[in-house]
């Protein structure tokens, strides 16, 4: 254990979860231990979304899709740390800033990650269970943002109460977390209403 790592985690989806709440901004270290051999990640949050990352060789994007891997990990968040200063690559897309997409999160044997509830263990701080999905969760899926392709409202009329409270939501800056916040709906439900909306070619994800 390095860095005063001394959180653990069962994977980092959750602990970027914790975070993205609570719009902190710092960096996060991570460490794993494989075949004996210690491996070290850092990612920079930015009011709670992911601007950088780096692992090992790896920069940006690859290096976020390769921490999203290890399994189990130990952390530490450093509020106070700068942003680091690597080259352009170790950036994530700053138009989106949300990289944790579906299937995104595969290492090179092809592990899923847990799909059951998992818990931060870290009893000084107190917070424990930070993501409460069940089975049917997909990794990743909170962070997308979905929006609209028209701004035609006359379309309201086509749309049942269910869909028209999360249509009116969508502006193109509001995750699907937000989304689920905002109009108290679960995840899941927020998907199957998205999905609805774009098979009637009225929002994009």
């Amino acid at each position: 254990m390095a860095k005063g790592r001394d959180k653990t985690a069962d994977s980092l989806l959750p602990v970027l979860e914790f975070f993205r709440t609570r719009q902190q901004t710092g960096l996060l270290s991570v460490e794993r231990l494989r075949n004996g051999q210690l491996e070290e990640g850092e990612i920079y949050l930015r009011a709670g979304r992911p601007v950088y990352a780096a692992a090992g060789q790896l920069a940006g994007q690859d290096a976020l899709n390769l921490l999203l891997t290890w399994s189990p990990i130990r952390f530490a968040f450093f509020p106070d740390a700068p942003y680091p200063m690597r080259s352009d690559s170790s950036s994530l897309p700053a138009a989106r800033l949300t990289p944790l997409l579906p299937g995104v999160a595969r290492s090179e044997s092809d592990p899923q990650l847990p799909l059951a509830p998992e818990k931060v263990n870290d009893d000084a701080a107190g917070y424990i269970g930070i993501s409460t999905y069940g089975s049917s969760y997909k990794p990743g899926l909170e962070w997308l943002v979905p929006r609209r392709l028209s701004n035609d409202l006359s379309v309201l009329a086509l749309l049942s109460r269910r869909q028209r409270s999360v249509y009116l939501l969508v502006d193109g800056r509001r995750t699907v977390a937000d989304l689920a916040r905002c109009t108290k709906k679960s995840v899941q439900e927020i998907e199957r209403i998205l999905i609805e909306l774009q098979e009637q070619g009225l929002v994009a994800i």
